[in-house]
Parts: structure tokens; sequence; C-alpha cells
């Protein structure tokens, strides 16, 4: 797993907005296009949010490679895991990682996007989610902030990823021999609170609920 090398990029992401508010000044241009003015908590609590939605990628895969270890089928989910830690770290990028937490927010989203879409393809066969959240009102949120033409071409990476040879065989061979997985601990981030909690207290003030 490359989940330090991944948290490792965080940190120097978080660094650097401390030295530059990038992404402050990119919330604080949103909020302007949506014609709200943030107030100082309110916009610490969307910037909370983008860091979380950012950490959530190594948090998850750690979570959900230990539960795989404990139930036998490391093997079977390794290439799933594999594949959104790549997406994250690949050099494609939209926004350019030198800008902090604000050059992470396309490599989030193209993993949490990944990881929630796998997600629905295996309740699709075995009406259960694989992972413990949806992701989808917040990957909704991030795609908005992302905005065109940078938002379709992240998605056409994802589709792609979903229905190359590695992933449609690995969702197949582990749908037939894990059928009992689940991970249902609470999330490694968010704990037990639900994403419409989650999107109602750090961006409600942005009107995007």
């Amino acid at each position: 797993m490359k989940t330090k090398q991944i948290r490792r990029i965080i940190q120097q992401a978080i660094a650097t907005e401390k030295t530059t508010g990038n992404l402050r000044d990119a919330i604080i241009g949103m909020a302007f296009l949506r014609g709200v003015q943030l107030n100082e908590p309110q916009l610490n609590g969307v910037i909370r949010f983008i860091r979380e939605y950012i950490e959530h990628v190594p948090g998850l895969i750690d979570q959900i490679n230990a539960h795989a270890k404990g139930k036998g089928v490391i093997d079977q989910i390794s290439p799933i895991l594999e594949a959104a830690e790549e997406y994250f770290i690949a050099p494609l990028d939209v926004i350019p990682d030198q800008l902090g937490l604000l050059g992470l927010v396309d490599d989030a989203y193209l993993a949490n996007t990944l990881m929630q879409e796998i997600s629905n393809s295996f309740k699709d066969k075995q009406q259960k989610s694989l992972f413990p959240m949806d992701m989808t009102q917040a990957n909704l949120f991030i795609r908005n902030m992302i905005d065109e033409p940078a938002a379709s071409l992240l998605d056409a990476g994802v589709l792609n990823a979903l229905n190359g040879p590695v992933i449609q065989q690995t969702l197949a061979d582990f749908s037939f021999s894990s059928a009992s997985f689940q991970v249902t601990e609470p999330d490694p981030i968010w704990g037990n609170a639900t994403m419409d909690e989650i999107v109602d207290a750090r961006l409600g003030a942005l009107g995007v609920v």
C-alpha cells in the first residue's frame, strides 16, 4: 500500500496552504459566485471539510486493507485499492499539486469517486455497499468546485478505470468469492456521522444543502 506516501503528500499540502492560502482564496471565490459571504467559522468549516475529504482517501484505503486482511481476502481486493492509490498520486492533474491542498482536490476526487463507483457496482451484484459511507454527495460538491471542463475530464478517467479489464475482472472475482465482505466499522474520518450531517455542518453556509 502507498498510503504512507499519500499521507506525506497531504502533510506537505497542508503546510503549503498555511503559507499560501490558495484553498481559502478559492473557497472565497466560489462563495462570491454563489452570492454568499462567509464568516471566518463558516470558511474554516468548508476548509476543514475539503481537508477531511482529501484525508479520506488514505484513511479508507487503510481501513479496507485491514478489514480485508482480517477476512482473508486481501489478494482479491488489493487491485481495487492499488487503483485508487495510483489515481491519487498519478501525474494526471487538472489542478497543479504545487497549489497545496487546492492542488490535491482533483486527486482526491478521482480516488474517492472511483471507490464509490466500485462500491456501487458491488452493491448492484450483492445488494449491499462495499464501503461504510456513501460519498456521492461529497463527491458532487467537489465536482462542482472543480467545475467544467476539468470535472468531465476527471469523470472520463474514472469511467475508463472502472470499465477497464483489471477492475472489471477484480470485481467479478471478488463478488464471487467474497459475498460476505462488507466494511461495517465507522468511517475512518467521519465516524458514525451521515454524509447529510457532515455536509450540512460544513457546507450549509454555501447553500449546497
